[in-house]
């Protein structure tokens, strides 16, 4: 979300979040074993279920008698056939790769525990600059990439030079392994500030960095891979902030133009966006509703126009098509984990003619390194 996030790195008894990498799954696309505490206090193992996993509590300040607390133990759907031709992704909001990387994260246990092809990452927090010009850092051979409205030749992304100056994205790039393609996108309007990445075992056909817009790309919000059955967008949305000050900049500029960008791309090929969109849609997706219609992420401004330049325009929710009265949530200010008081900001997006083909919609909410949890996706092809 960024403004209004504090970091949460632990819930009540956890000394630190690992996999139990004794765990085996039995199919690929479906999890073996939910990330669990390596340390557990016995006060905490005599706490009540709700306690040690607040997500399954329903603390909805308004909620409907059709409204449960989603439970990704209980709630995702049997696994796929080995036979069927899927694709997995994750899209997690880390509020800065290099905080969580040094707080103990192992994108190698996170692979153990989900096996999946696509990584998406916001608010990294990286800096990669070349004469003030966003540079994106692939880690394999194209003929060219559109950086805004830039044209960056590999010749010179080869250049000893780029990559001093690449900082300190070029310590993640091998931040999976066996994971060979990797983007990033940073921030030079302010840097240090927002950033997105992918990072795929799946060999992209291209790839674009921006809206290709240059008012629109200085702060590395956006990454698009073209695959063969879709387009993947990873979005980061800018946040209204504090007293409202991008509202106007968020709902008149960026929202319409990044609608009209995956228009553009619907005319090829499905989309699937994926990302922290800054946004609960719906009442359903926060635990407050009425005490937050001014906060940035829940204006009736926001919401408006989320349903008129995604929403309305054939951009499916996946998970609340999957579950239509699940009360889940992604992001959780300072303490407010523990008691399960949040907003559902991440989002995947689906375009209307690949939606039915989504198998699993879901989140991560044990994973608690971030003030968001990851979500996924398993996509059949």
């Amino acid at each position: 979300m960024g403004v209004l996030s504090s970091r949460v790195y632990l819930i009540p008894g956890i000394k630190r979040i690992v996999v139990n990498m004794n765990s085996t799954s039995s199919q690929r696309g479906y999890p073996a074993k939910r990330w669990c505490a390596a340390n557990m206090s016995s006060t905490s193992m005599r706490h009540s279920a709700w306690k040690s996993e607040p997500w399954t509590h329903l603390t909805h300040k308004q909620r409907r008698p059709q409204w449960i607390a989603y439970n990704p133990r209980t709630m995702r759907p049997p696994p796929l056939s080995t036979d069927t031709n899927s694709m997995k992704i994750l899209s997690w909001n880390v509020n800065g790769l290099q905080a969580i990387v040094q707080s103990g994260f192992s994108a190698d246990e996170l692979v153990a525990r989900e096996n999946f092809d696509v990584l998406c990452l916001q608010e990294t927090h990286l800096e990669a600059s070349c004469f003030g010009v966003s540079i994106a850092a692939p880690s394999y051979t194209a003929s060219s990439w559109a950086v805004g409205c830039f044209d960056v030749y590999m010749g010179f992304l080869n250049n000893p030079i780029y990559h001093d100056m690449e900082r300190n994205v070029d310590l993640f790039k091998n931040l999976v392994h066996e994971y060979d393609y990797t983007c990033w996108s940073c921030s030079v309007a302010r840097l240090g500030y927002s950033g997105t990445a992918v990072i795929s075992r799946v060999q992209p056909i291209s790839v674009q960095y921006g809206l290709g817009i240059p008012e629109h790309d200085q702060e590395g919000r956006l990454i698009t891979l073209e695959f063969d059955d879709f387009y993947l967008v990873n979005a980061y949305v800018p946040n209204s902030g504090r007293g409202l000050r991008r509202l106007n900049y968020r709902i008149n500029d960026w929202d319409p133009c990044f609608s009209d960008f995956i228009k553009k791309l619907e005319c090829s090929k499905p989309v699937i966006v994926a990302g922290d969109l800054n946004c609960a849609r719906q009442s359903i997706d926060i635990h407050n509703p009425q005490a937050k219609t001014e906060a940035a992420g829940f204006t009736i401004e926001e919401r408006e126009s989320f349903e008129v330049n995604f929403s309305r325009k054939g951009l499916v929710d996946t998970f609340r098509k999957q579950h239509p009265n699940a009360v889940a949530y992604t992001f959780w200010g300072e303490n407010q984990r523990i008691t399960n008081k949040g907003w559902r900001l991440d989002y995947f997006l689906a375009s209307e003619s690949i939606a039915d083909k989504v198998h699993d919609s879901y989140t991560l909410p044990d994973v608690a390194l971030s003030d968001h949890s990851p979500i996924g996706l398993l996509l059949k092809l």
